[in-house]
């Protein structure tokens, strides 16, 4: 026993050692990857970015290590806040000692921090941006590491289809707050708003609180249209999210609502040339993927790529008796009662063909016996039309192996006959002489009734 134990310790190890290089070499090493929000979590257009960055990454590899940090500069407006922020995430990051493989920032606040205090923060880990404002080359003069996607939000393709679909409009309401991202907004739309100068007669609404908006709304005329930007702080530095700013523009809007963002989609617009946050995040998360696979920042561009749909809402078109016909041929419409039967149609189509079917085998079967009757028929008739030898005392008829038969049974035996008896006028006389006046009598009254 005493010899056994000496000898299993060095068994063992030996083991472990023969087992340690391929156990380590099997796993893959994980790899992080920082995200980085202007805003705050929770905030619709955020969420949205977030899980177009997941869905790519996490399809990717099961080994990527996401971390969110969120500077919440919705909520907490101001450069005094801006810099408090960007030393505390500084000090954050110098805590963690954690190395990144690439960094992800969304929106304009984001990409500044990176800018201001990453550079120090971070070397030359590579950064990817999405949903930037009014963004230009010249921002990234002197950063190598730095690309990422821009967002281009067509303001014109909706001001266009807001004109076509209503040619009697003649007023826009623009709905836009005083924060960096309005004022960044408002720098790309002034240039497109000047081209729909003969068309629109444009009016700003920017200085307003939550309780002033069912007054404003309300008192609008059928000429005027509403053209829903971005409003998250109101004249009184109150925070208004998406959701409850579409709800109170929605509840109390006699006219028709448009804006290019999908936050507002399917909660009160009628529609527009829509941006999609997730389509924003995917596009980053593809690069992130690329630079895993060791793809250098400085072979991936700028992409400018439109990720803008025509989207519009049946039951808002319909609510406003807006014709479907008139929308671009592109465009997505949901909540229209036939997507249930599109959605649906092969299922429909199927069970049409299966009845089509099953009616052709049920006439066919139809046909088929009626001409098998018919053709019994006419071969009866062939039958009664030969010449029959009978009986001119009798009547009983001769067959054709020389037997006498009644009537009835021949009939029977060639025709599917079936004969029922009785006595004509003259038998009756005949045979019943005592009664035949009252049995004809009550025959004739049988027969005309």
């Amino acid at each position: 026993m005493k010899k056994y134990l000496k000898k299993r310790p060095v068994h063992l190890i030996l083991g472990l050692l023969c087992f340690l290089p391929f156990s380590l070499f099997s796993q893959e090493i994980s790899q992080n990857i920082l995200v980085i929000h202007s805003y705050h979590q929770g905030l619709e257009w955020t969420d949205d970015v977030s899980l177009g960055i997941r869905d790519v990454l996490t399809e990717y590899s099961d080994n990527i290590e996401i971390y969110y940090e969120y500077l919440d500069t919705k909520r907490n407006p101001g450069e005094e806040y801006f810099q408090k922020i960007s030393r505390f995430e500084q000090e954050k990051t110098q805590l963690a000692e954690l190395q990144f493989e690439a960094i992800i920032v969304s929106d304009n606040n984001a990409l500044r921090f990176m800018m201001e205090t990453g550079a120090d923060l971070y070397r030359d880990v590579p950064v990817i941006f999405c949903g930037v404002n009014n963004f230009s080359p010249s921002m990234l003069e002197g950063r190598e590491n730095f690309t990422g996607i821009a967002e281009t939000v067509d303001y014109e393709s909706t001001l266009s289809v807001m004109k076509n679909l209503h040619p009697l409009a003649e007023k826009v309401l623009l709905v836009l707050d005083r924060t960096p991202t309005g004022e960044a907004i408002n720098a790309e739309l002034r240039p497109i708003l000047e081209r729909f100068s003969d068309t629109f007669e444009f009016e700003y609404y920017r200085d307003f609180s939550k309780g002033d908006i069912a007054e404003k709304i309300r008192t609008l005329e059928d000429d005027t249209l509403i053209y829903l930007l971005a409003y998250n702080q109101d004249s009184s530095q109150v925070f208004i999210s998406y959701s409850d700013l579409i709800r109170l523009f929605h509840q109390n809007s006699p006219v028709p609502i448009y804006s290019s963002w999908d936050f507002y989609f399917g909660r009160g617009i009628a529609g527009g040339m829509i941006t999609s946050a997730y389509k924003q995040g995917n596009l980053a998360g593809d690069m992130a993927v690329r630079i895993l696979e060791g793809t250098p920042v400085s072979r991936m561009p700028v992409q400018y790529e439109n990720t803008n749909q025509y989207m519009f809402d049946y039951n808002e078109l319909h609510r406003f008796g807006i014709s479907v016909r008139n929308l671009p041929e592109d465009a997505l419409l949901v909540n229209h009662p036939e997507s249930t039967f599109w959605e649906n149609h092969w299922i429909f189509m199927l069970s049409l063909l299966l009845v089509l079917l099953i009616s052709l085998v049920l006439l066919a079967v139809f046909f088929l016996k009626q001409k098998k009757e018919k053709m019994q028929i006419q071969t009866e008739l062939e039958t009664l039309g030969e010449l029959i030898p009978i009986c001119s005392h009798c009547k009983k008829i001769r067959d054709d192996s020389g037997y006498w038969d009644h009537i009835e049974s021949f009939l029977r035996s060639r025709v599917n006959f079936t004969f029922s008896h009785g006595l004509c006028p003259g038998c009756i006389k005949e045979l019943y002489p005592d009664i035949s006046e009252t049995v004809l009598s009550k025959q004739e009254k049988e027969r005309k009734h």
